[in-house]
């Protein structure tokens, strides 16, 4: 997936960036989980990497197909509509794919992945990790939609919410619900939906 990448910087009372500018006039800068982004992508589909950041990063989406990598500390990646791939990172880190069929990986770290609605046809994938990864504890929250949440080796908690879900906790001693919906759940321990 190729794209523009945008970059914000503060100059003044206005956010400028290659191809976006915003006046504070306009209203507040973009946030993501409450904190101006460092980084706004476009409406097109764009391509991101971040994997040599050493502190963490602030990442917002607008709309498009974008591919997300996070950078090594707890970064906050929102993606915004679109089709959206998102790499957290080995931070601890804060995902929140937005709307469409997005597919999140949090890799590593006890991260916070959320969805939000997702689209009939298609579905959300969010994994923690790999099996060999190990260690995580993250915590998952799908989102309206059909959702596929893998846990990883740590104690994660997973919650479906509404729409069709496939969960899998994946090792170690997690904490799933599937929510209303048709879900296949599979986990040490499930909790009431």
């Amino acid at each position: 997936m190729r794209g523009r990448l945008v970059l914000v910087m503060a100059v003044g009372a206005a956010v400028v960036a290659a191809g976006w500018s915003h006046s504070l006039a306009e209203g507040p800068v973009p946030t993501c989980f409450g904190k101006p982004a460092d980084h706004v992508l476009t409406d097109g589909n764009d391509d991101l990497d971040l994997g040599a950041e050493t502190e963490p990063q602030v990442v917002v989406g607008l709309g498009g197909d974008d591919s997300i990598h996070g950078g090594q500390a707890g970064d906050r990646l929102c993606g915004g509509a679109g089709i959206d791939e998102i790499y957290a990172g080995p931070g601890k880190d804060r995902v929140n794919a937005g709307a469409g069929r997005d597919y999140v990986n949090g890799e590593g770290g006890a991260d916070l992945i959320k969805g939000a609605a997702g689209d009939d046809n298609g579905s959300t994938t969010w994994r923690v990790g790999t099996p060999e990864e190990g260690g995580f504890g993250a915590r998952l929250d799908g989102g309206n939609g059909k959702d596929r949440m893998y846990g990883g080796n740590g104690r994660d908690g997973i919650r479906g919410e509404a729409g069709d879900d496939l969960i899998r906790g994946n090792g170690d001693i997690d904490r799933c619900s599937g929510g209303p919906g048709d879900d296949d759940v599979k986990c040490e321990k499930r909790l009431e939906d």
